[in-house]
């Protein structure tokens, strides 16, 4: 069987235009699944958190505790300790965090959960949630 060398450059041709077809879809896949793994896993999130908690307690050694949990990247004090009833503090403090592979409200309320269990906090209150634009 003799192909012509017309033929055969048709059949190459052909079989380039395929292979630009492949690649422009990989591409496309690869820029979707980085902007996809981009935004959940890249995000940051600030809140502004309420905390009442035992006067017996240093606010730093609670915000250190706060900062080993599973997200957190950072947190700061907003406005200073006062009390706010016999043996109770009140702080506000700034937190930036990363939600992972979970919807933001879910993180939240995991989030919220593991504060609630530090000792000596009696009270914790997501006052402001926004998404930091880097």
């Amino acid at each position: 069987m003799k192909i012509k060398v017309s033929r055969l450059r048709e059949l190459i041709a052909e079989e380039n235009e395929k292979l630009e077809e492949a690649e422009k879809i990989e591409n496309n896949l690869k820029d979707f699944i980085l902007k996809e793994v981009e935004d959940t896993f890249a995000t940051q999130y600030e809140a502004e958190i309420l905390l009442i908690y035992d006067a017996k307690l240093n606010v730093t050694d609670l915000l250190t505790q706060m900062r080993g949990l599973k997200g957190v990247t950072i947190v700061n004090v907003e406005i200073e300790s006062h009390e706010v009833r016999a043996g109770q503090m009140r702080t506000v403090c700034k937190t930036k965090f990363l939600r992972g592979n979970v919807t933001l409200e879910n993180y939240l309320n995991h989030l919220h959960k593991l504060i609630a269990r530090i000792s000596g906090i009696s009270q914790v209150k997501f006052m402001k949630v926004r998404r930091i634009e880097t």
